[in-house]
């Protein structure tokens, strides 16, 4: 079915007008989006969060970048920021609208409406370069259309023949030798004995710079004839701007250098590589086994899965600490004896976690989720007089915010976990008693992508 879908967007778009030549593909070359829309359409490519569009040009040239959202039916989306790469550095910034395009939709398998057309400009300076587009993390998917930016229009066909403007170099003598006048145009008697000068087949006179003349005249629409056709390159039948004899050295050597295109310095998230997100986590909470606060330290990792749906792993630490003062009955017969008695043991806690994470959209670029997962467990005991470990299984519940910051997110955090482990202790039946492994915290933890 898959291929058939393929197949079938293939032929259309070799259907398509011939303007799609103008059209680029990534590198990467990825099947293409086959959208219906009113206007801006074309070919598309899709990328989420975490990947990249990534496209070779030689400069300078201004490539067209159209920029859509796929949105669900009936949810239209926010807005949102794509970053545009030049080499690797940052150069602009996108802000792709979220609202629904009305008639439109996205001809392919996974469905979905296109958000109107966000169009932008990209001046890619002169040499070989390489131009990225990357969504921010938490986007949801995009479709993108790069072309190059289309040449200036024909100049339209004349009936007449136009006036050709030559511009040379001044003869060796004092005066300056003027240009021919119009091939057509009959010159006058007076300058009669100046037109006769023979300027195109001048020996004395240096070769002119030539002028750039357009070629879209047709040349046969005029009657010149081959005595007066000058030897010239310009004259191809076209208006050609007449320019300085000489430029100056300094003008010239300043026109052959391009100006250099100034990278504007954006702060934003690169998904360069690995579509991975990696943090550090703090945490500080309460346990019901335990009469101290809990300090939790740790690493996750972050892997997009879908536009809403990813996979979280962790691993840290936290310590069980309990010490309280016991009373103890005085002996009988008066006699006096110890009062009281100290309990002191920690619990080291190294929890191992695993946890699906759905996202959802709170406000502008600020991303809430809820998360689930199970924990492998590692526990140690350490009292004044033995040390006890073991393996056990618990849970892991959690929700908290994106809150992009920097090159980065800045993510707080409330969690719980849950277990339980025997340490070799009895209950008043005689059974195992099973101590509680569980705390609630709150987090701030930092992501960046890699």
């Amino acid at each position: 079915m898959r291929t058939a879908v393929r197949s079938l967007m293939l032929m259309l778009l070799l259907a398509a007008p011939l303007k799609a030549a103008e059209e680029l593909s990534p590198m990467s070359l990825p099947a293409p989006v086959l959208i219906r829309v009113p206007t801006n359409g074309g070919v598309y490519h899709g990328v989420g969060p975490g990947e990249k569009l990534e496209y070779k040009v030689v400069g300078p040239v201004k490539l067209e970048v159209v920029i859509r959202q796929r949105l669900a039916e009936g949810s239209p989306g926010k807005p949102l920021t794509v970053d545009a790469l030049g080499d690797g550095v940052p150069f602009m910034q996108i802000k792709v609208e979220g609202n629904i395009e009305e008639g439109g939709a996205i001809l392919d398998l996974v469905g979905g409406l296109p958000s109107t057309a966000t169009p932008a400009i990209l001046d890619v300076p002169a040499g070989e370069h390489i131009v990225a587009l990357v969504p921010r993390a938490g986007s949801p998917q995009l479709i993108v259309n790069v072309r190059v930016a289309s040449a200036a229009a024909p100049l339209p066909l004349s009936t007449t023949p136009p006036a050709v403007v030559a511009a040379t170099a001044p003869a060796p003598t004092p005066a300056p030798k003027p240009a021919p006048p119009p091939a057509a145009s009959p010159a006058p008697a007076a300058a009669a004995p100046v037109v006769e000068e023979n300027v195109w087949d001048e020996p004395s006179a240096p070769a002119s710079a030539p002028a750039v003349a357009s070629a879209t005249t047709d040349p046969d629409t005029f009657d010149i004839d081959e005595e007066d056709e000058p030897s010239s390159p310009m004259m191809s039948g076209a208006p050609v701007a007449a320019t300085p004899a000489t430029p100056s050295p300094a003008k010239a050597e300043k026109a052959e250098k391009p100006e250099k295109v100034k990278a504007e310095k954006v702060d934003s998230l690169d998904n360069d590589g690995l579509s991975l997100l990696v943090g550090a986590r703090l945490g500080l909470g309460a346990a019901p086994a335990a009469n101290h606060a809990t300090r939790y330290l740790g690493l996750e990792v972050r892997m997009p899965l879908t536009d809403n749906l990813s996979l979280a792993g962790s691993v840290g630490r936290y310590t069980l600490r309990n010490d309280a003062e016991l009373a103890i009955q005085p002996a009988i017969g008066g006699a006096e004896a110890q009062t009281s008695a100290q309990l002191d043991w920690r619990t080291k806690v190294r929890p191992l976690e695993v946890a699906a994470l759905y996202s959802f959209d709170l406000t502008g670029d600020i991303n809430g989720y809820v998360g689930a997962g199970l924990s492998t467990i590692w526990s140690t005991r350490l009292d004044a007089e033995e040390k006890i470990g073991g393996l056990s299984l618990g849970t892991v519940w959690s929700v908290g915010a994106d809150v992009p910051v920097g090159p980065g997110l800045l993510v707080p955090s409330a969690s719980m976990n849950t277990g339980r482990r025997g340490y070799e202790n009895t209950s008043s039946e005689g059974d195992e008693a099973r101590e509680r492994l569980r705390t609630t915290r709150l987090n701030l933890a930092y992501f960046y992508s890699f």
